[in-house]
């Protein structure tokens, strides 16, 4: 009986946090969930890629889509751009 004892209950502190950015849009498009974006290495552009099988390309400035890439056989999972070469990876 004494073997066994009461852990003392400790009380977690959870500090207040504020983000230091704020919400600018909110962009759709996508059918399924973006699991994955990419930013071009000149900001003037970013990839995002999804659940749906799609890339799509938006404009960095104004959020407008500029194209829809199809062709995908699962979703995907993780773009990259490439800073030497015009590529990007999927």
């Amino acid at each position: 009986n004494q073997l066994v004892g009461k852990r003392p209950t400790r009380q977690v502190v959870q500090p207040e946090w504020h983000a230091p950015w704020k919400l600018m849009r909110v962009i759709s498009g996508h059918l399924g969930w973006v699991r994955s974006i990419a930013v071009d290495s000149t900001n003037e552009w970013f990839a995002t890629g999804s659940n749906d099988r799609t890339i799509k390309i938006w404009d960095l400035a104004s959020g407008t889509l500029k194209l829809t890439l199809t062709g995908h056989i699962s979703s995907i999972r993780a773009l990259c751009v490439s800073d030497r070469h015009p590529y990007l990876f999927s």
